[in-house]
């Protein structure tokens, strides 16, 4: 009787220590205090939603939330393997640029208490099987032709000058499209740049 209970404690034991690994590790805290106001990371509620608080940062009193992001879930896959946390928050010159854990970036302009913005690289923009898949844009440099076709829209007006008249024919090296000067210089600035865009809808509560 005693082998048969030591049996099932060790197969409980294991099943536990299964389940443990199975679940990702907790997200770390992240704030920070600017001017006065603390801003936090809410990883969890009650819905899909990824949301940032800003309260006084000596009363604790909540000035206002708002949502960053919202995940679309699969109900037939385990949640914690879905689950993308806020990882970094900074301010700069007014915004408050957000960061993921998957490396997408978002920026929040703390006057108007609105995400303004999402950016992250995105794999297609930038692709090429040949030199004359790429061209050269103002706003996002090197990228490839018609992926800026048809997705130009929302990306921004030009503040960069990365087609300037020093800047020549982009070229497809190790299949990304790469910005070179018309001395044949590369430009890494101009090359795999940042995709920003007007951000994506988020399901309005009831």
């Amino acid at each position: 009787m005693k082998q048969i209970v030591f049996i099932g404690i060790i197969v409980a034991l294991s099943f536990t220590s299964t389940m443990a690994w199975s679940k990702r590790t907790a997200p770390v805290p992240v704030n920070l205090v600017h001017e006065g106001v603390k801003y936090l990371a809410l990883h969890f509620g009650d819905d899909n939603r990824k949301t940032i608080e800003a309260r006084d940062a000596k009363s604790g009193k909540l000035l206002w939330n708002l949502a960053i992001y919202e995940l679309q879930i699969d109900p037939d896959i385990e949640r914690d393997k879905q689950e993308v946390f806020i990882s970094s928050m900074k301010v700069q010159g007014g915004i408050l640029l957000i960061t993921n854990e998957s490396k997408d970036h978002f920026k929040v302009d703390l006057k108007l208490k609105k995400v303004v913005s999402q950016g992250g690289f995105i794999r297609e923009a930038y692709a090429c099987s040949r030199n004359e898949d790429c061209i050269t844009t103002c706003f996002q440099g090197a990228i490839n032709g018609d992926w800026y076709k048809k997705n130009r829209l929302g990306l921004g007006s030009c503040k960069d000058g990365c087609s300037s008249k020093g800047t020549g024919p982009a070229q497809c090296i190790d299949s990304i499209c790469v910005s070179f000067s018309q001395k044949g210089k590369r430009i890494d600035h101009c090359t795999k740049k940042m995709i920003w865009r007007r951000p994506r809808p988020i399901t309005k509560t009831q």
